[in-house]
């Protein structure tokens, strides 16, 4: 192995200019080049960072030496970074953001940090925050926040206003930088919502529904208590439920196929009220009536508020066909075997009477309107009468005379002997009649309360509900050849 004499070497390639460096050009081909090229230029000196940071068009890689606070910059793609030397403390927190925050949907909050550095470097400031695994920053957000800002260490947070982004925990990290170290504060913020109505059991699989979402529908049938926690006015509507139909010709197991055998459609009734923040409210939508085999005892299957129209079978009948129930909106708290009327009535739309099974019969009756339509449509010698604003329909002829509907209920049919056929009033402000082989009445609508406005009440025809052509209907209070179609409320939150 031979070696060479670097002196020697540099007497032969040595060009005459000091502080170079030699560089391959590939093959047996050199040549001098200035140090420190490629990527930025040697260390230029400024008095300052402020001229610093003025320098026009500079370039990747270039150094910059500020005069004043003794401190190295390196120029990045886009900023200049000062170089740290030796042991570096970060900025000192002088106020700090508190360690939990709630978020309240719909409304912007703050949170504040101040630091200083001990060298007098000026500090910036900036975020990033964990949401369950995941990092966000600036550029990605996390799912519980639709925007940060930040002035002069002041961010400013816009909660989401979803409320299913309100379910995870959100650390938020804070950061006083001084262009080396930074220092944190961790915050843990929670999302609640404001704006909601909250039921004492479930609708929709849910006990709060929000402002937020615009609208609420209800189609189960039932009956719920809710509370708001703010005022809102609110648009409702809502349809009463249908009657069932009525034995055939060929018997009560065969769906009915004639006109004369269905149930009657359910009423509606729509308006606008403002919520009040510490009431009670109570909601009710309408059970569809039902047909009810014969039993062996006395049953009042959907009689109470699962339906709110009139629906028994007794050892002695045959089957019944039961009426529709209503759908109501009241203030307090209505228990299920108040059927008292006061001030606390605000909207009601009535439920269809049921068909009923006769030579005389043409066909179940509407819910109201003011009043219920009477059976059979036109009302026949065997069919029950509507209620009205005042009084509950009237029944038919044989067993039935006498019993008529009640406030807040369809009548109940009455037994008379064996295979004989019932069919029971519609749900109402007070209920339809009941009828013998006819059809019952359809229970009245209410709409008159002094705290509704842009009140509307609309009375079914026959087979037909009330408003039937309005798109939030659906099938609600709809007759089928078997058991009627349950009501419905729609609320939109204004």
């Amino acid at each position: 192995m031979s070696t060479v004499d670097l002196s020697k070497l540099g007497n032969i390639i040595n060009d005459g200019t000091s502080g170079q460096v030699l560089t391959s050009q590939g093959g047996s081909a050199f040549s001098f080049a200035d140090a420190g090229g490629g990527g930025g230029s040697g260390v230029t000196t400024y008095s300052n960072l402020t001229a610093i940071n003025a320098v026009s068009s500079p370039s990747e890689g270039d150094l910059a030496y500020d005069l004043a606070a003794d401190e190295l910059y390196l120029r990045t793609t886009s900023a200049w970074e000062r170089v740290a030397v030796g042991p570096q403390i970060g900025p000192t927190l002088t106020t700090t953001p508190p360690a939990t925050l709630t978020l309240t949907s719909g409304s912007n909050s703050t949170l504040t940090m101040a630091a200083v550095d001990e060298s007098g470097f000026p500090i910036t400031y900036d975020w990033d925050a964990v949401q369950g695994t995941t990092v966000y920053n600036s550029a990605s957000l996390p799912t519980a926040l639709t925007a940060v800002s930040e002035s002069s260490g002041v961010f400013t947070l816009t909660p989401s206003t979803n409320a299913a982004h309100g379910t995870t925990t959100l650390k938020f990290r804070a950061k006083a930088s001084d262009g080396v170290l930074f220092s944190p504060a961790v915050s843990t913020l929670s999302l609640v919502f404001s704006g909601y109505m909250e039921f004492d059991a479930n609708v929709n699989g849910a006990l709060k529904h929000y402002f937020s979402a615009s609208t609420l529908t209800m189609a189960d049938y039932g009956s719920w208590t809710f509370t708001v926690d703010a005022a809102k006015t609110i648009n409702i509507k809502m349809w009463g439920g249908g009657g069932s139909s009525s034995q055939t010709t060929t018997g009560f197991s065969s769906p009915a196929t004639a006109a004369k055998d269905f149930g009657g459609a359910g009423g509606y009734a729509s308006g606008t009220y403002d919520l009040a923040t510490g009431t009670t409210y109570t909601l009710r939508v309408g059970q569809g009536g039902l047909r009810i085999a014969k039993g062996s005892g006395y049953t009042t299957l959907g009689s109470t508020w699962l339906a709110l129209g009139g629906n028994a079978a007794n050892t002695n009948s045959t089957w019944i066909a039961g009426g529709g129930g209503y759908s109501g909106f009241f203030t307090g708290s209505k228990g299920a075997t108040d059927y008292t009327h006061g001030s606390d009535v605000l909207m009601i739309a009535g439920g269809g009477g049921a068909g009923g099974f006769g030579a005389n019969n043409s066909g179940g009756s509407a819910g109201g309107g003011t009043s219920g339509q009477d059976g059979g449509n036109p009302k026949g010698v065997q069919d029950g009468t509507g209620g009205t604003q005042t009084a509950g329909g009237t029944g038919a002829n044989w067993n039935n005379t006498g019993i008529t509907g009640l406030s807040l209920r369809g009548a109940i049919s009455g037994s008379y002997a064996a295979d004989q056929v019932f069919s029971s009033g519609g749900g109402g402000y007070f209920g339809g009649g009941p009828a013998n082989t006819g059809a019952s009445g359809g229970g009245s609508g209410y709409n008159s309360h002094a705290d509704v406005t842009n009140k509307v009440l609309t009375g079914g025809s026959g087979t037909t509900a009330g408003n039937s052509s309005d798109s939030d209907r659906g099938t609600a209070g709809n007759h089928t050849s078997t058991n009627g179609v349950n009501g419905k409320i729609h609320i939109t939150f204004v």
